[in-house]
């Protein structure tokens, strides 16, 4: 059964379809939560109000997101479809074509990951040592520099760990 499932043509481009689904989520879930971790880290009013509502999609059941997004993309009455009517535009009939469905649950998924990924992140960018940091900026070191030459260093394990879990 195994080597037939393998071997199968169909098998094969499910395997590819979700290699290449898991690949594009997990690189958009880290690519935007490291870029909301970052803005998190920093020290602004509201901050606390902004971790917790950027937390909210992580904990909304799977099940509900499936739901309410094939709501919000239904063609008749779906939220997607009114605001394209708003702006002069045909309505999709996004769940019905297969590249557009892909393309909504691929949404939904990062949706439901950005939060995950962006948590793991910023505890482990708050758990960094500052004495690198400061060193750098004494050296000139832009913000760029530091974040690429000794933050990104620092949260390899950090990186592995949240990759491996969004993988998993």
């Amino acid at each position: 059964n195994y080597l037939e499932a393998l071997t199968n043509a169909s098998s094969q481009f499910i395997f590819a379809q979700n290699i290449a689904f898991a690949v594009i989520c997990i690189a958009l879930e880290f690519v935007i939560g490291m870029a909301l971790a970052l803005l998190l880290a920093r020290q602004f009013v509201g901050r606390g109000l902004a971790r917790t509502l950027l937390l909210l999609p992580m904990l909304t059941a799977p099940v509900l997101a499936g739901f309410n997004f094939r709501w919000i993309f239904n063609d008749r009455f779906g939220l997607a479809n009114q605001l394209l009517i708003q702006l002069g535009l045909q309505p999709y009939a996004w769940l019905a074509d297969a590249n557009l469905a892909r393309a909504v649950i691929v949404l939904v998924t990062i949706w439901q990951g950005i939060p995950f990924m962006m948590l793991l992140l910023l505890a482990g960018l708050e758990s960094l040592p500052a004495s690198p940091f400061e060193a750098a900026i004494v050296d000139g070191a832009s913000a760029w520099q530091r974040f690429v030459h000794i933050a990104l260093p620092l949260l390899r394990p950090v990186i592995v760990v949240a990759i491996s879990l969004r993988v998993i």
